[in-house]
C-alpha cells in the first residue's frame, strides 16, 4: 500500500468521525495496520499535519486536530475565497456542456429531500464549479479543504428550512455562471458560503 493511499483512509475516517478529535494516532498501530515502516507512517502523519487534518506534538506524538469556531470561520472563509475565484476565472469560458451538468445537479437538488443524499449532491456541485476553472493548484488546495469541511457534519443540511435556503442560493449561483456574469457569480458564492458558514456555527453553539 502507498503513502498516499493511507492518507486517503486516514482523511476519510477523521472526516467520518471513526476517529475522533484529540484521538492519538499512534505510529507502531499504523505501522501494522498498514503493513509499512514508520518512516512511511510518519510521512504519512506529515502530509495529514500539512493538509490540517493532525496534529504532531514534539515528544508526544501524532493527533487528530480539534475542531473549533475559529476553524469553522477559517475554513469557510478560504473556500468562499476558493470557489470565487474558481467561479469568477471559469464563468466567461464556460460551455453548453457544462450548463447542462451544472443544471442536472441543481434539478438533482431541487428534488432531494434526503440530507444526506442533498449534502452529496451539494458537495458534487462545489467540486464541479471549482473544476471549471481549470487551475489545477486551486483546484487540488480547494479539494483538500473541501475534504477538511466535511468533518463540521451535514446537520445543517438535515434542517428543512436550511435545504430550501440553500436550493434557491444554488439556483441563482447556476444562472450567473449560464448567463455569463463573473461578478455575480463570485458574489454569490462568496454569500454562499458565508451563509453556510454562519449555520454551521449557530449549530455548534448549539451542541455546547
Amino acid at each position: 500500500m502507498k503513502r498516499q493511499q493511507i492518507v486517503e483512509i486516514l482523511k476519510e475516517e477523521i472526516t467520518n468521525g471513526t476517529l475522533s478529535p484529540g484521538q492519538r494516532l499512534v505510529e507502531a498501530q499504523l505501522s501494522d495496520r498498514f503493513a509499512l515502516t514508520s518512516y512511511k507512517i510518519r510521512q504519512a502523519l506529515r502530509q495529514l499535519e500539512a493538509d490540517g487534518f493532525v496534529k504532531v506534538i514534539p515528544n508526544v506524538g501524532a493527533m487528530v486536530s480539534e475542531l473549533s469556531q475559529k476553524d469553522i470561520e477559517h475554513s469557510y472563509d478560504l473556500m468562499a475565497a476558493l470557489e470565487g475565484l474558481s467561479v469568477r476565472e471559469a464563468t466567461p469560458f464556460i460551455t453548453p456542456q457544462h450548463i447542462k451538468k451544472l443544471e442536472l445537479l441543481i434539478d438533482k437538488m431541487e428534488r432531494i429531500e434526503d440530507p444526506l443524499l442533498f449534502y452529496k449532491l451539494n458537495d458534487e456541485f462545489h467540486s464541479m464549479v471549482s473544476s471549471l476553472s481549470e487551475n489545477e493548484r486551486l483546484i487540488q488546495i480547494a479539494d483538500n479543504l473541501r475534504i477538511h469541511l466535511r468533518r463540521f457534519g451535514s446537520e445543517v443540511f438535515y434542517n428543512p428550512i436550511q435545504r430550501a435556503a440553500s436550493r434557491k442560493e444554488h439556483r441563482r449561483i447556476f444562472e450567473a455562471i449560464k448567463e455569463a456574469q463573473p461578478a455575480k457569480a463570485e458574489r454569490l458564492v462568496r454569500d454562499h458560503y458565508l451563509k453556510t458558514k454562519n449555520c454551521h456555527i449557530r449549530a455548534a453553539c448549539k451542541s455546547l
